[in-house]
């Protein structure tokens, strides 16, 4: 069942044993806090995003997308590859310190961080080489979710994980002040992760079986009503 913010609120409150000196936007604040735990702790499960990036001639840092947490993929289209990351020391090596970087279509990149000091913050990426052309760049990225409010359902209570959210939200909110109740919360957060993390929406309805002895060879079903052939 999924349930809004302020629903959330109220079952966290019975959660909490009825703290009276929880706000409404407090509550809304721990269970932001919960999501963002279980996202750092299982970011594939959540749906992957797409974006693009289009290259400008002698350009080679850009923005991620504001709500962007960890990269996926990254493919530039015109030329059909995809393009490798490149750990941060091996950019500066390979790549930073060379007294002229070369042109041309990108086939790597590095992610530097968020930079404060645009005018628009956000998470930056950095392409080893300068681009000489207008390059249509898709990526897939595993996202983090939009502060909780009161009357948005939050993605994971929508995939049937309300109680994970809201064992991760009282761990959080009960760990500077009840060391035993924040040890049961987080007892009870681990269990519900684990169920998380095993979620498989695409999980086929049937098994697949071997033939003739043939361990190498897996045979699968026509349907689950059809024997194997």
């Amino acid at each position: 069942m999924s349930l809004t913010g302020t629903q959330l609120s109220t079952l966290f409150t019975t959660y909490m044993h009825e703290d009276i000196l929880l706000t409404t936007q407090g509550k809304l604040d721990y269970l932001t806090l919960g999501q963002e735990r279980i996202v750092r702790d299982a970011p594939t499960i959540l749906a992957k995003k797409e974006a693009t990036i289009t290259t400008v001639a002698s350009t080679q840092e850009y923005s991620l997308a504001s709500d962007f947490y960890k990269m996926h993929a990254i493919w530039l289209q015109a030329n059909g590859w995809k393009l490798f990351p490149i750990p941060a020391a091996e950019f500066i090596e390979t790549v930073e310190r060379i007294p002229t970087i070369p042109s041309g279509p990108p086939t790597g990149y590095t992610i530097l961080g968020y930079d404060t000091t645009l005018g628009t913050p956000a998470m930056r990426l950095r392409f080893n080489y300068n681009p000489d052309a207008a390059y249509s760049i898709e990526y897939w990225y595993h996202y983090m979710p939009a502060a909780i409010t009161g009357s948005a359902t939050p993605a994971i209570s929508a995939m049937g994980f309300t109680e994970l959210l809201l064992w991760a939200s009282v761990m959080i909110a009960l760990q500077p002040k009840d060391p035993e109740g924040h040890a049961q919360a987080a007892a009870n957060y681990e269990r519900n992760l684990e169920k998380f993390m095993s979620y498989r929406p695409m999980a086929p309805d049937y098994t697949p079986t071997l033939r003739g002895g043939d361990a190498a060879r897996t045979r699968f079903p026509l349907g689950p009503h059809y024997p194997n052939v």
